[in-house]
C-alpha cells in the first residue's frame, strides 16, 4: 500500500461486481494484484466497518492451495507481493506494519479466534 503516502503490508482487497459473488471477486482480486490463482477460497470473517455510521460491510476470506500463474496483472495494486509466515506476520502485526484496517482486523482474527477455535494454515498471503 503506498497511495496513502505511507508503505504498508496489507492483503489482497477489491470490489465485487453487482451480482458476482463476494468468494469469486476476492480469487480475481487475489490472482489479479499477486499471479497466484487460489484454490480454495473459504469465509473467515465478516463485519460492518463502522456500524451505525456507514453501510460499508467487509468479508474476509482464507485461501489456501494457490497455484503460481504468473506476474500480476495489475501492478498498480502492488509494489511487493510475496510469503509470508505466520510468525513474520506477527511481528509485522506487532511492529504497526500493516496499517490497512480490513487486513489488520482479517489477519488477527485469523491468528486468534481462528485459532483458537481449530483454523489450520502455515502461510497467510
Amino acid at each position: 500500500m503506498e497511495w496513502t503516502g505511507r508503505w504498508g503490508w496489507e492483503v489482497s482487497a477489491g470490489w465485487a461486481q453487482p451480482g458476482e459473488d463476494p468468494a469469486v471477486a476476492i480469487a480475481r482480486e487475489v490472482e489479479e494484484e499477486t499471479g497466484w490463482r487460489p484454490g480454495r477460497v473459504l469465509p473467515l470473517v465478516e463485519y460492518d466497518a463502522l456500524a451505525g455510521i456507514s453501510t460499508m460491510h467487509v468479508r474476509s476470506f482464507h485461501i489456501t492451495g494457490c497455484a503460481y500463474v504468473g506476474e500480476p496483472t495489475d501492478r498498480s495494486e502492488a509494489s511487493r507481493v510475496e510469503w509470508l509466515t505466520e510468525a513474520d506476520v506477527v511481528k509485522l502485526l506487532a511492529a504497526g506494519q500493516v496499517p490497512d484496517g480490513p487486513s489488520l482486523a482479517a489477519l488477527s482474527y485469523y491468528l486468534g479466534p481462528h485459532r483458537l477455535l481449530g483454523g489450520t494454515g502455515s502461510d497467510v498471503r
